[in-house]
């Protein structure tokens, strides 16, 4: 839930950086991906370096097989999050906060859906309930912005010169 919370703060927050600062994708990108550095060496440090001097003695006793393969998973996944991160701020500077707030949980539950099928996993009543209620706003969403309701204006508020 924080996620949610936090990613959509940060949508909102670098379009408007966007909008007054007249910075590209990459601008933007590269300024939230530094000050998020900032802000979570901390707190790296604290739950892996301080509290975790178990896992540094392990990783020194690993096989150098294990241990290159680790550092190559862990490549891949960074530069799979740094590409995934850099198209989801190329569609957010192509559209607004709000479409790609919807995309994104149209990504999450196609995620949940391939993992389902993938994996074979059982959905209890609850679980298909929220999976049939992102997927009904998501639809809900794309079919008010394809088929956008005309405003109707009333008489009584438009002033008239007599």
């Amino acid at each position: 839930m924080l996620s949610n919370v936090c990613f959509g703060f940060r949508n909102v927050l670098s379009k408007k950086i966007s909008q007054s600062v007249s910075a590209d994708v990459i601008d933007c990108f590269l300024c939230l991906s530094v000050t998020s550095t900032i802000f979570c060496v901390p707190v790296w440090f604290l739950t892996d370096v301080i509290a975790g001097r178990w896992m540094w003695d392990e990783i020194g006793q690993m096989p150098f097989e294990l241990y290159s393969s680790f550092l190559f998973n862990s490549v891949v996944a960074i530069m799979g999050h740094w590409a995934y991160n850099q198209a989801s701020f190329s569609f957010l500077f192509v559209s607004g906060p709000i479409t790609h707030s919807v995309a994104n949980a149209g990504r999450r539950l196609f995620l949940i859906i391939i993992a389902l099928l993938y994996f074979s996993h059982t959905v209890s009543g609850r679980a298909g309930c929220g999976v049939l209620l992102t997927l009904g706003g998501v639809c809900v969403y794309s079919y008010s912005i394809a088929n956008p309701k005309p405003r109707e204006s009333n008489s009584k508020d438009i002033p008239q010169n007599v």
